[in-house]
């Protein structure tokens, strides 16, 4: 249990330090779940629920924050794209930005 602590804080700080995505973070906590899962025993999931939980609370802080700091940068985006006589529709066509 304690192995998977240690690499759930590392999961979590590499993705707050944006050197992996959300995509890239969830299957590595994913797969360290599923590695330390079979090895619990009864009296260690309750530590494991808080530790998920406190995870997941985490990652949903900051996807919130990544996508209000997307947000605040689309206005610009929309008002650029006007200028130069573009549709807004433009923009749908563009890939994400992380």
């Amino acid at each position: 249990m304690e192995v998977f602590k240690r690499e759930t804080e590392e999961i979590v700080n590499r993705f707050l330090e944006r050197r992996i995505s959300v995509t890239e973070c969830k299957s590595a906590l994913n797969a360290a779940f599923a590695d330390v899962f079979p090895k619990l025993n009864s009296r260690q999931f309750d530590s494991l629920r808080v530790l998920l939980m406190a995870t997941d609370d985490c990652l949903t802080q900051e996807i919130s924050q990544r996508a209000r700091e997307q947000m605040r940068r689309r206005p610009f985006k929309r008002q650029r794209l006007l200028a130069f006589g573009l549709s807004e529709k433009a923009e749908d066509s563009s890939p994400p930005v992380p």
